[in-house]
């Protein structure tokens, strides 16, 4: 009995807790003992039970040859995948004859066993460049970059991005002959290594940049160089934020900006003097962000700071249920 809760661990493990409901006592006994023969035995009123119990046989014995003996060709095709993976053997995929069912299977394996040789044996072209680009990926290898043909040049460019990314290498990006998808590459770049001079090599807009390294870098003067009001106006959020600087939000020109960094910097201080400071049509946009903070020190006297006695009632209300 021991036995078989151990096997059920390790199936589990293996392909998912759904397999729980799959595998009963005597399907346990046929992968314990590693024996096709009494998974064909079985009674299968529901005409899936043989069929699991070999798939299960097959993973545990490492053997796709009983996968053979699975009622259907798509069964027959996962369990041949889930041996494959098993086994961690591309050469196990090569017994799917549909390459449909096979590209996948051995795209699997290239990436458990991160080897990008396997990639090559894959037949569909698209299929061979995503291959490629999961490997790559996961590697920070550019080289493997390179062996994504030309036809998939989407994927290609992409690829490059993601591992100039990876390793925060900006001239990666220089393999990509696309303008647009190279500057995508440097701002994707920059984000991890914030480098003015990154910004330089884009050729189109590069006020987004320039938001990003300065917000990182916590430079408010480079947010001035921003042209474009909506990333000046992130430029300058992001430094406020850093900093908990609130007159830094009044430098931001959209109302509803200004009005929000100045809610999280508020309450990143604890200071409803800060909501004051609001732009503000309505009385109300600053009276929400005094009461949330009378709630996040639960303190009812900070309500005094609101307009109207009604609206101070519910915030007393409202901050000392905040205290129970």
């Amino acid at each position: 009995m021991y036995k078989y809760i151990f096997l059920v661990i390790v199936i589990v493990a293996l392909t998912g807790c759904e397999m729980i409901l799959a595998l009963d006592s005597e399907i346990l006994e046929a992968v314990e003992k590693k024996d096709p023969e009494l998974c064909k035995k079985l009674e299968d009123k529901s005409g899936t039970r043989v069929d699991r119990c070999l798939n299960a046989v097959a993973r545990e014995a490492q053997n796709p040859d009983i996968c053979k003996d699975i009622s259907t060709k798509d069964k027959m095709n996962v369990c041949i995948t889930d041996v494959a993976r098993a086994k961690e053997d591309p050469t196990v995929c090569k017994m799917i004859d549909n390459p449909g069912k096979r590209d996948p299977c051995l795209s699997e394996i290239a990436l458990l066993k991160k080897d990008e040789t396997i990639c090559a044996d894959v037949d569909d072209l698209t299929n061979e460049a995503n291959c490629y680009n999961k490997i790559a990926t996961e590697l920070g290898q550019k080289t493997t970059c390179d062996k994504i043909s030309n036809e998939e040049k989407n994927i290609k460019y992409r690829c490059y991005s993601s591992v100039a990314i990876k390793k925060e290498d900006e001239t990666i990006c220089e393999n990509i002959p696309d303008r647009v998808q190279r500057d995508y590459c440097y701002a994707g770049v920059v984000v991890y290594k914030p480098d003015i001079e990154i910004c330089d090599k884009i050729e189109g807009d590069k006020d987004k940049c320039l938001s990003i390294v300065a917000g990182n870098t916590d430079d408010l003067k480079l947010c001035e160089h921003v042209d474009d009001d909506m990333y000046k106006d992130d430029c300058l959020k992001a430094i406020a934020e850093k900093r908990k600087d609130e007159n830094v939000c009044t430098k931001i020109d959209s109302e509803y900006n200004s009005n929000n960094c100045l809610y999280t910097v508020a309450l990143d201080k604890s200071n409803a003097d800060i909501c004051k400071m609001m732009k503000e049509k309505e009385p109300q946009v600053s009276d929400n962000c005094i009461e949330s903070v009378a709630k996040k020190l639960k303190d009812p006297s900070v309500c005094d700071k609101l307009s109207s006695s009604r609206s101070k009632d519910a915030c007393r209300q409202r901050a000392s249920e905040a205290e129970e």
